[in-house]
């Protein structure tokens, strides 16, 4: 069995929250990984990740405000599946945006079914492999997530700095994740990337501590 947790993403511009994404915690304390790779061999993939999706939708009702956004990781064999049409979820399509890494072959994938009636998608883990290029090109994502890996030595010169403009040419929003500190959000602040996500700004929680918290949820010590 499993809990889902929910991290905050931020806009450090406008010091607002943008959205929440989901993160699946097995309650045995294995690794979502592993989990993920035991349901691929069984062949179950596809239902685990739609599990996820319709609880996430229905805990985010009672907390998501107008205009945020719901982040699910979604496997590419989900994304194959015809039980997304119709659209039977608690979240509105234009409030969900659909996280796939450049793992999944789009040349296979039909995703216009999803851009349609409003869903985003997210590039996750971007510039980990090595066709994240082609990847990018293809999907023409709504939001770019790159790791934390790239905030090593908060190096002017680095591939961050360098793309963190050209995200905006292109169109993609870039969200920068494991942000812990505030020196890595003052390096972001300088190479002017707008959205991150991290401990630092928002640890994972149930959507419990969400709702109870109310209109102090976005309550923050860096903010």
């Amino acid at each position: 069995m499993y809990k889902i947790a929910y991290q905050p993403i931020w806009d450090i511009v406008n010091q607002m929250v943008i959205g929440y994404e989901a993160l699946m915690r097995p309650l045995d304390g294995s690794s979502p990984v592993d989990v993920i790779e035991q349901h691929r061999r069984k062949g179950t993939i596809a239902a685990l990740d739609q599990t996820l999706m319709r609880q996430a939708m229905e805990d985010c009702q009672g907390f998501l405000r107008a205009g945020e956004l719901l982040m699910v990781n979604t496997e590419p064999e989900t994304l194959s599946e015809a039980v997304w049409d119709p659209w039977e979820y608690a979240l509105k399509p234009n409030q969900v945006v659909i996280e796939i890494t450049e793992r999944a072959c789009l040349d296979e994938l039909d995703l216009n079914k999803f851009l349609n009636i409003g869903v985003q998608f997210a590039l996750d883990d971007f510039g980990t492999g090595m066709s994240n290029l082609l990847a990018l090109e293809r999907l023409k994502p709504a939001f770019v997530k790159m790791n934390r890996e790239f905030l090593a030595g908060h190096d002017d010169s680095g591939v961050l700095a360098l793309l963190a403009e050209q995200f905006v040419r292109f169109g993609s929003k870039l969200i920068v994740e494991g942000v812990e500190s505030e020196s890595d959000l003052a390096f972001l602040r300088h190479i002017r990337v707008r959205y991150v996500q991290g401990f630092y700004t928002g640890r994972p929680a149930p959507a419990q501590d969400y709702i109870a918290k109310g209109n102090h949820r976005y309550a923050s010590g860096w903010a």
